[in-house]
């Protein structure tokens, strides 16, 4: 489910963009495309349809631009995954001051039916009709070719004549009356396929010249590339659009290609080879996949003016270099997820909560209540809980990950008043985790119902002397229990595992068995504020 929702993540990411470059290149194809050849628009959508067929996310590790992740799925991205809720313990506080101010978060504040919809249920209605658009086409492709070889016959010596004399080269054309038109079948070996009844003898140079042209262009290819997109989007008309658009260039640019140096008679003959066939067999279906077919579509009248037209037209290698570079930047240079947490950002952060907390003690004076079971990290000295220059961050330099709710925030527990023990910093799934400090590995399978109502799933701790780390939610583990890491050390993969919504780490930092703020303990998380009044 988890790969689900960070492709569709993806997917809803590229709406926005693709549409605006889809709206650029339609009026652009609209007004200048008596001034533009029809094979950059080929080009230009094949590019589009390339980058749409990759449900991923490309972006640099650290993209300079990063975008809010999709409302549709926000609840099941990495920072909102890390509910607060879900990683408390069963700590009385002290005193009210003696917890932080909670960070607010939306998923944590959505009704759980509405939860489940956005994080669950809509990513799998998206794999499901992706899946079913893909297969249904793949299907009727399957049963369309096995109806073609089924009825298939060679055709005879002087039409193979014609169609090596086109093609260049020797190429296999056969008769079948499952064949609607004149049409190119097939994606590895593909081979030419004439309706049962024939075509004029004097229609098939045309007919092969634009088959041939179909072929260099690896047009049955193309037409895999665009289902794949159509397939994995097949929820925006805008996408439906862009491969009808693409596959109505395609037949423009074949004609062009044939046309191409040849004098008003042959075009005059090649347009009428093309209304006969038209005519007679009426191909008005879109080609099955991984095939090509004459097509009497929307664009047929531009498709004949242009077949008569002498005027030069522009390649467009420089616009289509340009597009080719603002795809790529968009895809590696912009981000979709929660901004790179910096330690900058952190102190901030920390700082506000310090802040907040400040002045509620200075307004009123808290009385005392009983001892917590377990001491609150306040309570510990100074001098112990400072930032330690032999602690690291959990996470590389160049990751990016997001700092999603703080040490000590306040939150319901079973009906208790509860202190969330550790930090949560949201990153992708898979994301390498790094030791924080050295020590020796320990792993048990779940986590004591005394240290936590609620399980941290896949979780290791590390511990030296008196301090010890812990790590929840991994999706992999990658040590054993006993090793000894040194502090930098890959240890694990960042998961979801648990009772846990999204991909996220929960790190906790024990010293003799009491929580402590791991932002007073690593430097790099940013110092934290003084000790808090018991």
């Amino acid at each position: 489910m988890e790969f689900l929702r960070e492709c569709l993540r993806a997917v809803l990411f590229m709406t926005p963009w693709v549409l605006l470059i889809a709206l650029a290149l339609m009026l652009t194809r609209r007004f200048l495309h008596k001034k533009i050849s029809p094979r950059f628009f080929q080009l230009a959508w094949l590019l589009v349809a390339l980058r749409l067929a990759l449900p991923f996310d490309l972006s640099l590790p650290g993209a300079p631009v990063v975008v809010p992740v999709p409302a549709a799925v926000q609840s099941a991205a990495p920072a909102e995954a890390a509910a607060a809720q879900l990683h408390t313990a069963p700590l009385t506080p002290q005193t009210e001051s003696a917890v932080f101010p909670a960070v607010p978060h939306a998923g944590s504040q959505m009704h759980p039916v509405l939860r489940f919809l956005s994080g669950t249920a809509l990513p799998a209605v998206w794999g499901i009709g992706a899946a079913a658009f893909f297969l249904a086409h793949l299907a009727a492709y399957l049963l369309f070719i096995r109806r073609l070889k089924q009825t298939r016959i060679p055709s005879p010596e002087p039409v193979r004549r014609a169609a090596a004399e086109a093609f260049g080269r020797p190429v296999c054309v056969y008769l079948s009356p499952s064949a609607e038109g004149p049409m190119l079948a097939g994606f590895f070996r593909p081979a030419v396929y004439l309706p049962a009844s024939g075509v004029p003898q004097k229609s098939l140079p045309y007919i092969f010249a634009h088959e041939a042209a179909h072929a260099r262009h690896g047009d049955t290819r193309t037409q895999f590339l665009l289902l794949a997109a159509q397939s994995l989007h097949w929820f925006d008309p805008a996408v439906h659009c862009i491969a009808r658009a693409a596959r109505e260039d395609m037949e423009e640019s074949c004609d062009e290609a044939a046309l191409a140096g040849r004098s008003l008679a042959y075009r005059q003959a090649y347009g009428t080879a093309v209304l006969e066939v038209l005519k007679s067999f009426g191909c008005r279906k879109p080609a099955p996949v991984f095939s090509t077919a004459f097509s009497d579509g929307t664009s047929m009248k531009r498709r004949f003016s242009e077949m008569f037209s002498f005027e030069h037209k522009k390649r467009g290698a420089a616009a289509l270099a340009a597009l080719a570079l603002l795809i790529a930047g968009v895809s590696t240079l912009v981000g979709c997820g929660h901004c790179t947490a910096k330690a900058e950002s952190i102190v901030s952060l920390r700082a506000q909560a310090h802040a907040a907390s400040s002045s509620h003690i200075e307004s009123s004076a808290a009385p005392e209540k009983e001892e917590s079971p377990v001491p609150a990290a306040s309570s510990l000295p100074e001098a112990e809980i400072t930032a330690d220059s032999a602690f690291v961050l959990p996470f590389a330099d160049d990751a990016a990950w997001s700092f999603s709710q703080p040490f000590g925030a306040e939150m319901p527990s079973s009906g208790k008043t509860a202190l969330h023990r550790g930090i949560d910093l949201a990153a992708d799934t898979g994301t390498p985790i790094r030791a924080v400090c050295s020590g020796v590995v320990q792993i048990t399978p779940e986590i004591s119902e005394e240290i936590s109502p609620f399980t941290y799933g896949n979780y290791l701790t590390i511990t030296n002397g008196g301090t010890a780390a812990l790590y929840a939610h991994c999706s992999e583990i990658l040590v054993h229990n006993g090793d000894t890491v040194q502090a930098g050390d890959i240890i694990a993969r960042v998961g979801s595992t648990g009772n846990s919504t999204g991909a996220h780490l929960h790190l906790e930092i024990l010293y003799n068995g009491t929580p402590v703020d791991p932002c007073r303990v690593i430097a790099q998380l940013g110092s934290a504020p003084a000790a808090r009044s018991k």
